[in-house]
């Protein structure tokens, strides 16, 4: 089963790590009930559920999201390297 062959880590230290992990277990989810989607794919839906989830908003200035209470952008391309990153788009 796909969920044991990638198990989730046990400490996060810091909240971009939380963020990762986050975004690891919306992938193995997404994947679990619709496999037949890409990784580009899912990286987009993965930006689609932080922000219906209220976790990021649009940025006035370029038209990418931000993480709230943060600084930081999120764009489908950040999130796609870090599933290739993790070795997921083979799976």
């Amino acid at each position: 089963m796909f969920w044991r062959k990638n198990p989730p880590k046990q400490f996060v230290r810091t909240k971009i790590e939380l963020e990762s992990a986050l975004q690891v277990q919306l992938f193995k989810a997404l994947k679990a009930f619709m496999p037949e989607l890409s990784l580009q794919t899912i990286a987009r839906l993965i930006v689609l559920a932080y922000w219906a989830a209220g976790f990021a908003e649009p940025s006035q200035n370029d038209g990418c999201f931000v993480i709230v209470y943060s600084t930081r952008r999120l764009t489908v391309r950040c999130v796609y390297d870090k599933l290739r990153y993790e070795n997921l788009q083979r799976t």
